[in-house]
């Protein structure tokens, strides 16, 4: 089972928080397309193990649509994953390097397309090796991933690690491509990891004493 989770706050907070919700709500891309929570809005948990990041994503969404596949799936109703995994060594670089990732979620059409990820930054590529699983709501959708570490290069697991990080939720609705994006980052630049929260791992059987 996961050993534990993550604080997920401001770039400059390192509040150490256990298996808490984190809301995604904060217009990042085409934010004058923004109207309110119940166009787009989702909320995201986040574990891990020695192997694995694990993310389950909940999004409400009045109107689904993902057409696309491959590195096209941010077009459509999508999941953006934001990683910066050597946050000491590059803390205010702000541009994307080796050690910066952008992966994306589909959670499919829910008929033909099945879930997938890709992983766009910093080398595009399939991302066959991540597990999805996604299910329909009544006024949304859900995702479930885990991430195996090795996708990051040179990256080590160890409890208190603090990385740059963001979960961002791309909004389709009724256009030919996306109509905009939000992020639980307040001022997300995909392209400046600066601008990205961070994420603390907790081994939280050190916390209970298991």
């Amino acid at each position: 089972s996961p050993l534990g989770s993550s604080a997920c706050r401001p770039r400059e907070e390192l509040v150490p928080a256990i298996l808490e919700t984190h809301p995604i709500s904060q217009p990042s891309y085409l934010k004058e397309n923004y109207t309110n929570a119940s166009d787009v809005s989702g909320i995201f948990m986040v574990a891990y193990d020695e192997g694995r990041l694990y993310l389950a994503i909940r999004v409400i969404d009045d109107v689904f649509s993902q057409p696309f596949q491959g590195s096209d799936l941010l077009r459509g109703d999508s999941i953006v994953v934001s990683l910066d995994t050597d946050l000491p060594g590059d803390f205010y670089e702000q541009a994307n390097n080796l050690d910066d990732y952008r992966v994306g979620l589909s959670p499919g059409d829910f008929s033909s397309l099945p879930p997938e990820a890709y992983i766009w930054v910093p080398q595009e590529t399939t991302g066959d090796e991540i597990s999805i699983a996604s299910s329909k709501t009544s006024n949304g959708y859900t995702i479930e991933a885990a991430i195996p570490w090795w996708n990051f290069q040179n990256f080590e697991v160890r409890d208190g690690k603090a990385i740059g990080f963001d979960v961002s939720i791309n909004d389709k609705d009724f256009l030919e491509e996306r109509e905009l994006a939000i992020s639980f980052s307040p001022h997300l630049d995909w392209n400046d990891p600066t601008s990205f929260g961070t994420l603390v791992l907790l081994d939280t059987t050190k916390v209970t004493g298991d």
